[in-house]
């Protein structure tokens, strides 16, 4: 028989949603998402979901990502993901996603669409000689590259800040996004549906008057977080409501 729209629509979701965490979880571990890597699983899946209905997808897919959940983003082989040669597609869609989440859950309106279109920066400035915590250009160039050390800003603001140190970003990031305010004192003053959002989801945001080796590390051990929070498969079982 065949499904009605109705419930042929919510399979999609699930199915969709389920890739979208499978896809993110293997981008952040550095996994390879080639279609030579997935055709095989891929061709399983395709078999094992056919017919099923929606809660019994929803189990199935459930128990697919609980068994791969060393490929979760705080696994230990993720702490050093980051932007590389030929990644800052998918570094630029991660971000966007997430600095969505955190806009849309503290009650703004959604811009992903547009945070696709703007560029990566750097949080840490290029000079290797104006830090002083790392061992040398080799490990800091690693470091700066890496998730927690990043935004997503319109290119005019690369153009007229690229070059600055830290400290004089860190008051034009609190007119930028709310992923990059979060780095200002200022985002956590009176913003209601941010502090709401902080207390129901407990991610540990915090201003850094200066950023150096330690800050990064604590940016990206939250940027883990929040990655747990936009592609959590508590999702599946959600879609099962809507």
């Amino acid at each position: 028989k065949f499904d009605s729209p109705d419930v042929a629509e919510k399979k999609i979701r699930i199915v969709s949603a389920f890739l979208d965490i499978l896809l993110a979880r293997r981008i952040w571990n550095r996994k390879s998402t080639t279609h030579n890597t997935m055709q095989y699983a891929a061709f399983n899946l395709i078999v094992n979901i056919r017919r099923k209905e929606p809660h019994e997808l929803v189990e199935l897919l459930s128990d697919q990502l609980a068994s791969e959940e060393s490929d979760a983003f705080s696994s230990s082989d993720s702490s050093g993901f980051g932007l590389r040669s030929r990644n800052g597609p998918q570094i630029r869609l991660i971000l966007a996603r997430m600095t969505d989440f955190v806009e849309t859950a503290s009650g703004r309106e959604s811009h992903c669409e547009e945070y696709m279109s703007y560029e990566i920066e750097h949080i840490l400035s290029s000079k290797f000689e104006d830090h002083d915590k790392f061992d040398d250009e080799g490990e800091f160039n690693e470091y700066r590259n890496r998730m927690g050390g990043l935004l997503l800003l319109p290119s005019s603001f690369n153009r007229s800040y690229g070059g600055a140190s830290y400290e004089e970003k860190l008051p034009h990031y609190f007119g930028q996004n709310l992923l990059a305010q979060t780095l200002n004192a200022q985002a956590y003053d009176r913003d209601a549906g941010f502090r709401r959002f902080m207390d129901d989801t407990k991610l540990d945001f915090k201003p850094h008057d200066k950023f150096d080796k330690e800050a990064l590390e604590t940016r990206h051990r939250l940027y883990q977080a929040i990655a747990e929070h936009v592609w959590h498969p508590n999702r599946l079982r959600q879609l099962l409501d809507e």
